[in-house]
């Protein structure tokens, strides 16, 4: 009996610790993010740091690879954020770098991002994708990787600008998370049950709200269809040439198909921070998720901010834009009005050589990198001039600053929209800065505290969350890890868009109503021509 017992216990044991290390060892995820630019980067990185920490193996397929500074491995502590409870352990990154093989989108002019229409933009952020998908697809590094025996429990794939790295999921047989760090642009709606309805969720690449005029909804719903139509038509016809070339036929089906089942989304937004708008519960908000504590700012900086009597005024055009190539005229302008700013000190992210000191206010300090977010968590920094890139607008929406937005291109303009619609800042066209209009905008601000007190609110319900963004992203991750489960609104994706608007049930109403209201008037008809014939 004793014997039997210990058996027992012994076979318990081991039961107990099989499940404990197949828990402590966490999950294999392959992770690709093929868009080469830093800013989109930034939150990726977090949310593999997070998920290493969290014991997960991850194999990351991108540009910027760690340095040789940066741990390959991370233990919980070393985050400190993430604590979702069960998954402990020590997690790995692996880096399958591509660094080199794209150039890098940062330092473009102003002038090489500017004048294009909507549609112009369009195909340039999707031949973009493309751009990307041959590239990465024909990397050695990627077809090595393919090749090879791996095995995955999830893949976890950037869809900015294009779709067809979800088909590698079908490879590797496992679920797939998608993720961005911009909004869910309108191409990928089939994702998501196609829930963007023009009539009141704009483009996000128009410069409209959801208050929308007739002639602003005809725009955007022309827009929307023509964006679709190139998507379905064009697009996808492209990148599945382009897979097939690179992986062969997957058992998985079509680019198009594997697109339609990824089993989430996490992206970059918050519901704050935009207009209502129909949200699955496959679309998991996680903006501001690369957030830490607000760190001093270096000893130099820290005086220079410190010091302005009235306060500080921080000027950025982002990472992929160099500020310094703004239009001569329009600098000038901005300059004479910072040099009459009693009191303010101006920090200007600015990636030349400094302007020469005859020109330069000495309240003006022209530096080539800041630490952006700790600069604006600054208490004395009381205004943020930016081109309204959307990094840029949580980070200000985080700290409560309000805005001056100069927007070029993209998302730029409807996020200032946005801004201005909150009344948490102004906007300005570039080509009609003068040294009147720069004062008027900059100058409202600062002396009306009434953009302070807006964003100061915006940022209390923009920061009060019921979770931590990271770890949000990271339970989702490891939801479907897990669970092998579609969050999507699978229902709606397999209806016709006629269904979807239920144009076919208004026009089974129309021809009943009109057939009856016809018989109506023919039984009307008839019984008059019998009573005139009685008669």
């Amino acid at each position: 009996m004793k014997r039997r017992w210990n058996m027992a216990v012994t076979a318990t044991t081991v039961l107990l610790v099989t499940l404990v290390v197949r828990c402590a060892a966490g999950y294999d995820i392959l992770a690709i993010f093929p868009f080469s630019g830093k800013s989109h980067f930034h939150m990726f990185r977090a949310v593999s740091d997070a998920l290493t920490a969290r014991g997960h193996h991850l194999t990351v397929v991108g540009h910027f690879p760690k340095t040789p500074q940066e741990p390959q491995t991370l233990q919980q502590s070393q985050i400190g954020v993430i604590d979702n409870g069960d998954a402990k352990g020590r997690g790995s990154y692996t880096d399958y770098s591509l660094f080199g093989s794209m150039p890098v989108y940062e330092n473009f002019t102003i002038d090489e991002v500017t004048g294009n229409g909507y549609l112009e933009e369009m195909l340039l952020i999707l031949q973009d994708g493309l751009d990307n998908c041959e590239s990465v697809l024909s990397s050695e590094k990627l077809s090595q990787l393919i090749q090879s025996r791996a095995k995955f429990d999830l893949v976890l794939v950037e869809i900015f600008n294009t779709g067809c790295f979800v088909s590698i999921a079908n490879h590797f047989g496992a679920p797939v998370v998608g993720i961005t760090s911009t909004s869910l642009y309108p191409w990928f709606g089939g994702m998501v049950g196609d829930v963007v309805t023009p009539s009141y969720v704009p483009v996000n690449l128009l410069p409209f709200t959801s208050r929308m005029m007739f002639a602003e909804r005809l725009i955007n719903s022309v827009i929307l269809i023509a964006m679709k139509t190139y998507y379905k038509f064009k697009y996808e016809p492209a990148a599945q040439e382009i897979v097939d070339k690179y992986l062969g036929k997957l058992n998985g089906g079509t680019v198009s198909e594997s697109l339609n089942d990824v089993n989430a989304i996490i992206v970059n937004t918050h519901f704050v921070f935009g207009d209502s708008r129909p949200v699955p519960p496959g679309i998991i908000e996680v903006g501001g998720c690369t957030y830490k504590k607000p760190m001093p700012l270096p000893l130099e900086l820290e005086r220079y901010v410190t010091e302005a009597q009235r306060g500080v005024i921080y000027f950025s055009m982002g990472s992929i834009v160099k500020g310094s190539s703004i239009p001569a005229a329009q600098f000038q302008a901005i300059l004479r009005v910072f040099s009459r700013l009693d009191g303010y000190r101006v920090l200007w992210k600015w990636e030349d050589n400094p302007p020469p000191l005859e020109i330069r206010p000495k309240n003006v300090m022209f530096m080539p990198w800041m630490p952006q977010f700790d600069v604006l968590n600054h208490p004395n920094v009381k205004l943020f001039i930016s081109h309204g890139g959307l990094m840029g607008i949580l980070d200000a929406l985080y700290s409560g600053v309000p805005i001056v937005g100069i927007p070029l291109f993209a998302d730029q303009f409807s996020n200032m929209n946005f801004i201005v619609q909150n009344g948490c800042g102004l906007q300005l066209q570039l080509d009609w800065i003068d040294e009147e209009i720069a004062n008027y905008t900059i100058s409202s601000i600062l002396h009306d505290d009434k953009y302070a007190k807006n964003a100061k609110r915006l940022s209390s319900l923009y920061r009060d969350r019921d979770r931590d963004p990271l770890k949000k992203a990271v339970y989702w991750v490891e939801y479907v890890a897990k669970y092998r489960v579609n969050l999507m609104l699978k229902p709606t994706t397999q209806e016709w868009w006629y269904e979807r608007c239920l144009l076919d049930v208004v026009f089974v109403v129309f021809v009943t109503v009109t057939f009856m209201a016809y018989l109506a008037k023919w039984v009307l008809f008839k019984s008059r021509m019998a009573t005139t014939t009685d008669q």
